[in-house]
C-alpha cells in the first residue's frame, strides 16, 4: 500500500482548508466524527448502524448529509478528504475492521 509524504500531505491540507475556511471538521458533530471514522475502515452501513445504535435508514442519511458536508461525491472520498485534511488521525486501515 502506499503512502502520502507527510510534506505533500501537509501542502494538501492547507491547500483544502484554504478553499473551505471554517471546514467540516469545525462543523462536525461527535456522531458525524464517528460515522466517518467508520467509513474509513469500510465498515458496511448495517454494521454502522448495529454501532451507533440507529436505523439502517438513519446511516444512510447520515453518510449523505456528511459526503454533502465533505464535498464528497462517495463514502471514499469522503474518507480520503478527512483522513488529508487530518480529521483522522491515524491512518483507519491499520485497524482493520
Amino acid at each position: 500500500m502506499a503512502t502520502v509524504d507527510p510534506k505533500i500531505a501537509h501542502v494538501v491540507r492547507t491547500d483544502l482548508a484554504a478553499l473551505h475556511p471554517g471546514g467540516p471538521g469545525d462543523r462536525l458533530t461527535e456522531q458525524q466524527g464517528e460515522l466517518l471514522r467508520m467509513l474509513a475502515t469500510g465498515m458496511k452501513d448495517e454494521r454502522i448502524a448495529r454501532a451507533l445504535g440507529v436505523s439502517l435508514r438513519t446511516v444512510s442519511r447520515q453518510i449523505s448529509e456528511l459526503m454533502q458536508e465533505m464535498g464528497a461525491s462517495s463514502r471514499f472520498e469522503a474518507g480520503s478528504r478527512a483522513f488529508m485534511l487530518g480529521l483522522l488521525t491515524e491512518d483507519p486501515r491499520s485497524h482493520g475492521t
